[in-house]
């Protein structure tokens, strides 16, 4: 996982061409005139996914991870707390889908703080959850920009 402020995007930008043309793409665009929705970048490699939502507490969300997709996230509206954990021996609760994409996790984890301005590189060890609040519920605006591995 690789998290930082969206200065510091260009420091990234040797770790893979797709992850490049996503940096490219969220450095490029405007998500505030955007609607919430898919918009493709890449057909077939690279899409985009804009979305503005509520909080939640941690107890209403489950970690995840993708094995096709590399996420890319990049919130620029709002804060919340990104639930992580690196995947080794745990037990999923709910099985790998392969047309979603991702498969569940209950486990312990530890949080940080994601704010505007943020940016983050999931791979698919990296046990996630998003879209969770401290102490009571935000609004938040962000992108999740999904990179085929």
């Amino acid at each position: 996982m690789i998290l930082d402020n969206i200065e510091n995007i260009k420091l990234y930008s040797g770790i893979n061409e797709r992850i490049n043309k996503a940096f490219e793409y969220i450095k490029s665009t405007d998500f505030s005139l955007l609607d919430n929705g898919t918009y493709d970048v890449v057909e077939g490699e690279i899409f985009a996914i804009v979305n503005r939502y509520e909080t939640i507490h941690e107890s209403k969300e489950q970690l995840e991870c993708h094995r096709k997709y590399i996420d890319v996230q990049y919130i620029f509206e709002g804060e919340e707390l990104l639930a992580y954990l690196n995947k080794t021996v745990q037990i999923p609760s709910q099985v790998y889908s392969d047309n979603d994409d991702f498969e569940l996790y209950n486990e312990n984890r530890d949080f940080l703080k994601f704010k505007s301005g943020m940016f983050c590189v999931l791979f698919p060890d990296d046990l996630h959850a998003f879209g969770i609040h401290e102490k009571t519920s935000t609004k938040v605006s962000k992108v999740v920009v999904k990179v085929l591995v």
